[in-house]
């Protein structure tokens, strides 16, 4: 039992450290800089930060939230991002144990939130993302069969039409971009995992997310009448939601228990069966 909690302690704080790099990926990629170097610094005074200060979740709340010097007030990202991925990497080694399964699977977990943070503040998606994403799937498609790398492929082109569609008849409509291609490729990774079928699911999600989103800010910002939706980050959303939590292979349940989401299968959706892999013999 002792054992146990060590583990899940381990997982926690690796998981959150790899959060904490998350946050630094999020705030450097838009801005060209290295996520290699220079070290960590406050972004206000440009500071390079103590070790003391770069320590997850509890630096955050050791300076309540504010840098040690300028008093300048640290975005809440940071501690949510760093809580959620060290709450996952416990999740993920009950689940899975220390297997390729649970590290493919937080990989692209911290994948798509570095996406879904890129693109809440600056609305856009880098393309190196995107290629990230699908050489995380290519890998989690190399153990499982012919048949179900066909099948997923097949997914992924299928879903990039689909928001390529609904992209142009939205400009059309419009008159002006509606969505960004960033968008459009995500969708194909997304549907490279989850199939057709969970994929549109996502893009309903997403799409009542962004409508409340839009509500929100409409009401908040009353004079403001053109009002930019991060849908690249309701779409993220959806896809972790239905991938860890309701989706067909998700961690967290084995199967979904929602009868909405039981829809015949569009298109085979392929289950990824590698987990009894070691990571460490």
């Amino acid at each position: 039992m002792v054992n146990n909690f060590f583990l899940e302690s381990l997982s926690f704080l690796l998981g959150s450290s790899l959060g904490s790099f998350a946050n630094v990926c999020i705030y450097r990629i838009p801005l060209k800089i290295s996520v290699v170097t220079p070290r960590s610094f406050c972004p206000e005074c440009g500071r390079t930060l103590l070790w003391y200060e770069l320590v997850p979740v509890i630096s955050f709340l050791f300076l309540r939230g504010r840098c040690r010097i300028c008093d300048s007030r640290i975005s809440l990202r940071y501690l949510f991002v760093e809580l959620v991925s060290g709450t996952m990497a416990v999740f993920l080694f009950l689940h899975f144990g220390l297997t390729v399964d649970a590290l493919v699977k937080f990989i692209l977990f911290l994948l798509f939130v570095v996406i879904a943070g890129i693109d809440w503040t600056h609305l856009v998606i880098p393309d190196r993302l995107v290629v990230a994403g699908i050489l995380v799937g290519v890998t989690a498609l190399s153990f499982t069969s012919p048949h179900e790398l066909i099948y997923s492929v097949v997914a992924a082109i299928l879903a990039t039409g689909f928001m390529f569609a609904a992209r142009f008849l939205g400009n059309l409509a419009f008159k002006k971009e509606t969505m960004g291609m960033g968008d459009v490729k995500l969708s194909g990774v997304i549907g490279l995992f989850v199939g057709v079928q969970y994929f549109l699911v996502a893009v309903w999600l997403a799409a009542v997310f962004g409508i409340v989103y839009w509500i929100f800010q409409r009401f908040l910002n009353q004079a403001k009448r053109d009002i930019k939706l991060p849908f690249g980050s309701f779409l993220s959303g959806s896809f972790l939601l239905i991938y860890f939590a309701i989706g067909p292979n998700c961690p967290l349940f084995h199967h979904s228990t929602i009868p909405w989401l039981r829809l015949s299968t569009i298109l085979y959706i392929p289950s990824f069966h590698y987990s009894m892999i070691p990571i460490i013999p």
